[in-house]
């Protein structure tokens, strides 16, 4: 009896790694689009397969964390931006209930409040993709589908 059990608990930690794993960030899920998740700030979200090659920056303001999201552009008016051509198509900003309350109401009306977890407050910004080598790739469901996909960990 020993012996199973012994055989057993070297063997669970094997089989539990078999298990389902979450989607790598810089590869397309079976739904075409990429699954970004954030441990540290507990949030994930589903970004649309025209976000490819994006890239993230944590920025820690006075109220607030800001996860933003830059997509590549061409368009000669982000030649100069930081990261250099890329657009800032999405930010999520983590408020302590005390921030948000403290916000300015066009910083209320910018955002749109997506959880609550404890003292924290979730609220997501999404552009309009109104870079101009985004103007044909930038559908108006994708704001949606991106603050619908929101979740927290």
């Amino acid at each position: 009896m020993k012996r199973k059990l012994l055989v057993l608990l070297l063997f669970l930690p094997l089989l539990s790694a078999c298990g389902p794993k979450a989607p790598l960030m810089n590869e397309l899920t079976n739904d075409n689009s990429y699954y970004y998740q954030n441990n540290d700030l507990g949030f994930a979200l589903r970004l649309p397969a025209v976000f490819e090659y994006y890239q993230t920056q944590r920025v820690t303001g006075e109220n607030y964390i800001d996860l933003e999201i830059f997509v590549p552009t061409s368009d000669e008016e982000y030649r100069n931006s930081i990261p250099p051509s890329y657009a800032k198509a999405v930010v999520v900003r983590i408020f302590s209930q005390a921030g948000w309350e403290r916000s300015a109401n066009t910083e209320k009306e910018r955002y749109e409040r997506v959880g609550d977890n404890g003292d924290q407050i979730y609220a997501v910004y999404v552009w309009e993709g109104d870079a101009e080598d985004w103007l044909e790739k930038w559908q108006p469901e994708i704001k949606e589908e991106i603050i619908q996909s929101f979740e927290l960990k």
